[in-house]
């Protein structure tokens, strides 16, 4: 069972998406980011319930330009998969990320792939 969906939007690297003060916490950018990701899954999985087996996570990370483009950022992308794709993300035994630079669009392809028997 494979399942494959676009989010059409730029991901946000990890220096944009968490500050420190006495705690760590999530920054309104990376809350934006991570709702509009939620949005685009809970209209492709709607009527599908999360997996529950293990699982290999491909992500493709497209950019327009090749300028400030990390690929650290990918822990706010991965747990919107939670309770939606899959049950959690510790069930991802394989992940796979790949960064494209002068893409035609900022968006980012996901692949997860229920893995074993």
């Amino acid at each position: 069972m494979q399942y494959k969906f676009t989010i059409p939007i730029r991901n946000v690297p990890t220096n944009q998406a968490y500050r420190f003060s006495k705690v760590m916490y999530m920054t309104p950018k990376c809350r934006l980011f991570q709702a509009s990701v939620i949005d685009v899954l809970a209209k492709n999985f709607a009527e599908i319930k999360p997996i529950k087996r293990k699982v290999k996570l491909t992500i493709d990370l497209m950019f327009k330009s090749a300028k400030s483009c990390d690929i650290d950022g990918i822990k706010p992308l991965v747990d919107c998969l939670n309770g939606l794709v899959i049950e959690d993300d510790s069930q991802i035994d394989i992940l796979h990320v790949y960064k494209h630079t002068n893409s035609e669009i900022d968006a980012i392809e996901m692949v997860v792939e229920v893995i074993g028997a």
